[in-house]
């Protein structure tokens, strides 16, 4: 597995360790919301977008982080939202650069992580966060960060870091709880074909408990340590709520009533509110830490053309995301480089307006 190994690792251990300077091409056997064809590329940071300018400290750059709905895997080059919103930015301002650091599955544990390890010596101007799905149900992310060092962590830790087939077998465990949990890729999501079903009164009230009393603060101590982070190397945080289709709204593409439908062992309704829960806290925390909060959670709207399965976007709906950050962050990065802006910088909108 040193010589190949078949399936590629963002992880050893608890070091992440990219792809760069690759072109990988993909075809998807059921493209309706999505291309047939699918190519990513990784530049020489690892990230999805152009390489770096020669002026990099002259120029007003942004790095995108989050987990699957951020790198946007089965969407083509140029398709992504990062893509498209650096295209929205560079229109309106002088000398952008933004790049995609989102990585499949990764939550606040590995964003702190992602930091750092390779973002806070790159110092990009900007940090956007799309955050919070994969941070639903988590209560492990302390513990991982008392033993974040390499000096400090656990014999069983550092033997993975060291072993092809253990990392392999990491990753591949780490996959399959996220598709336990309602988060892995479904490709082409039908909803006629989603079971339809109700939810134990008792497992809830242990799921509510378990979110509010455990998980929900440590999630709200974790984006505090981003912020804390990013501040402290001059870097300015944005924060981003978490959209998906699940909740308890009729799609209006195809009429069906999402909320009973079945999304792992929750129904869509319930699923949302999870969800909601940790957005909340986002949107908590960026007004006590006066951070700029895009609500793209309550922006884009619930609508099958622009998901392809329960959380991850359409070509479609990256448009949509983009248009949505782009009118956020517009006139927020007009007021505070006014001497980049090229014409005149709009107000803010959602998809909604």
């Amino acid at each position: 597995m040193r010589i190949h190994n078949p399936i590629p690792l963002r992880l050893r251990g608890r070091d992440i360790v990219l792809p760069v300077n690759t072109t990988v091409i993909g075809r998807n056997l059921d493209p309706t919301r999505l291309d047939e064809e699918i190519v990513r590329k990784r530049n020489s940071f690892g990230f999805r977008g152009p390489e770096p300018p020669e002026d990099f400290g002259g120029a007003m750059t942004f790095v995108a982080v989050g987990g699957s709905t951020t790198e946007c895997g089965l969407l083509t080059e140029g398709k992504t939202w990062p893509d498209l919103l650096g295209a929205k930015l560079a229109e309106r301002f002088r000398g952008t650069w933004l790049n995609n650091a989102g990585l499949d599955g990764h939550s606040t544990f590995g964003h702190i992580h992602l930091l750092d390890q390779l973002l806070l010596d790159l110092a990009p101007d900007y940090l956007l966060f799309l955050v919070g799905v994969n941070d639903v149900d988590r209560d492990d992310a302390n513990k991982f960060d008392l033993r974040a060092s390499p000096a400090s962590q656990a014999l069983w830790q550092q033997i993975v870091r060291h072993s092809e087939l253990l990392s392999t077998i990491l990753v591949v465990q780490r996959s399959l709880r996220a598709q336990d949990l309602g988060v892995g890729h479904i490709p082409e999501l039908d909803l006629l074909r989603r079971p339809l079903g109700n939810d134990d009164p008792a497992a809830v009230a242990e799921m509510e408990r378990r979110q509010h009393e455990v998980c929900l603060p440590r999630y709200r101590e974790r984006l505090d340590r981003l912020i804390e982070m990013a501040r402290s190397h001059s870097i300015e945080p944005v924060l981003v709520t978490q959209p998906a289709l699940y909740g308890d709204v009729t799609d209006p593409t195809t009429g069906i009533d999402i909320g009973p439908r079945m999304v792992d062992k929750w129904t869509a309704g319930l699923r949302w509110r999870m969800l909601e829960w940790f957005n909340d806290v986002t949107r908590e925390v960026g007004r006590e830490r006066g951070v700029l909060v895009i609500d793209l959670a309550r922006d884009l709207p619930k609508d099958t053309r622009l998901f392809y399965d329960w959380v991850h976007f359409s070509n479609r709906g990256a448009e949509t995301v983009a248009e949505i950050l782009a009118g956020a962050l517009i006139p927020f990065l007009a007021d505070r480089h006014p001497d980049r802006v090229v014409g005149e910088a709009p107000a803010a909108h959602s998809a909604r307006d």
